[in-house]
C-alpha cells in the first residue's frame, strides 16, 4: 500500500491507506486536484495546496453546479466541501450515509459523463477537469475519513471505514479502468496543450494503463479482486501499527535517562504515565522531575 505524501488538494494523499498502490497511482491524478493543474487554468500553484483549496473549490464547483455550498448547510458535515473539514462535529454515524450519497451521486455523474465523452470537444477543461471535478466531494470526504480513521482511531470509526471502504475502492478501479475516458485522454494527447497540460494527460494515459484498462474482462476482474484484498490488508496493517503503537511504552526510573530532554517532553512524558497508569489513592502522580 502506497503511504506516500503528496502535495494534493487534501494535503497528505490521504486515500493511499484504502487504495492499493497500483490503483492509488492511478487514481491520484484523478482524485486530487494538484496545484500544477490548477496553475495551467491560472491559477497560482503553491505548496500549502489546502488553502488554495479553500479558495479556489467552493467557486469552482458553484459554476458548475457541484457539490454543497455554505449557503446550502448539509447537516452532514462530510458533505459540506465549502471550506475547511469540520473536524470538530465529525461523528462516526456521519460516514455511512455521507459515503453513500457521494458514491451513489459520482457513479450516475460518471456514467452520464461517458456516455456524452465521445460526442464532446475533447479538450482539456471538457476531460481532465470535469472528472477531477466530479471526482473532488468524494477525494474530499473519504480524505477526511481517512485522516481521522489514522489520528482519531477508535472502533466505531474503524468498522464505518472498513464499510465504506469496499464501495469507495470499486468505483475508484470503475473510473481508473474507464475506456470512454482512456480513449478521449488519447485523443486529447494528440492535440496542441501547455506543457503542464501534456504531462497531466501523459501521465493519466500511463497510469490508467498501469490499472488495468487494456485487460480482457476476465483478467480485469482478477485485477480488481486482488486489488481489494490489498486494500483490506492495507487498513488491517494500519490498525495493527496504531494497535501497537499505543501499547507501546518505556518506563524509565533513572532522571540520567532524561537528560538532554526539553521541559515539554518531560511534562508530555508525566502525562502520557499517569493516563496510562493513574497513580493510586494517596500516591504522588509523576511529575515532569
Amino acid at each position: 500500500v502506497a503511504l506516500q505524501r503528496g502535495k494534493s488538494c487534501l494535503g497528505p494523499a490521504l486515500v493511499a491507506a484504502a487504495v492499493p498502490a497500483m490503483a492509488f497511482a492511478v487514481l491520484r491524478p484523478l482524485l486530487f486536484a494538484q496545484p500544477a493543474r490548477l496553475a495551467s487554468r491560472g491559477f497560482s500553484a503553491t505548496s500549502t495546496a489546502r488553502p488554495l483549496c479553500s479558495r479556489v473549490w467552493p467557486a469552482v464547483l458553484t459554476s458548475r453546479g457541484a457539490g454543497t455550498t455554505a449557503t446550502e448547510a448539509p447537516t452532514n458535515p462530510l458533505l459540506d466541501i465549502s471550506g475547511l473539514p469540520k473536524f470538530g462535529v465529525i461523528d462516526p454515524s456521519h460516514i455511512e450515509p455521507a459515503m453513500s450519497s457521494v458514491l451513489s451521486s459520482l457513479r450516475e455523474s460518471f456514467k452520464t459523463f461517458e456516455a456524452e465523452l465521445p460526442k464532446k470537444e475533447k479538450s482539456y477543461e471538457e476531460v481532465v477537469e470535469s472528472i477531477e471535478k466530479m471526482n473532488f466531494p468524494l477525494a474530499y470526504g473519504w480524505g477526511v475519513v481517512s485522516h481521522l480513521n489514522g489520528v482519531m482511531n477508535s472502533d466505531p470509526l474503524r468498522k464505518a471505514h472498513e464499510a465504506a471502504e469496499p464501495e469507495v475502492v470499486k468505483v475508484s478501479m470503475e473510473m481508473g479502468q474507464s475506456r470512454p475516458v482512456y480513449d478521449a485522454l488519447t485523443e486529447l494527447e494528440r492535440k496542441e496543450l501547455t506543457e503542464t497540460q501534456k504531462r497531466v494527460v501523459e501521465s493519466n494515459l500511463r497510469k490508467m494503463k498501469l490499472s488495468g484498462v487494456d485487460l480482457d474482462s476476465e483478467a480485469k476482474e482478477e485485477f480488481n479482486t486482488i486489488a481489494l484484498k490489498l486494500s483490506e490488508l492495507g487498513t488491517k496493517f494500519q490498525n495493527n501499527l496504531l494497535d501497537a503503537s499505543k501499547a507501546f511504552e518505556l518506563i524509565l526510573t533513572d532522571s540520567a535517562d532524561l537528560a538532554g530532554l526539553p521541559p515539554t517532553a518531560l511534562a508530555a512524558a508525566a502525562q502520557s504515565q499517569t493516563q496510562a497508569h493513574p497513580p493510586e489513592d494517596g500516591a504522588p502522580a509523576p511529575t515532569a522531575d
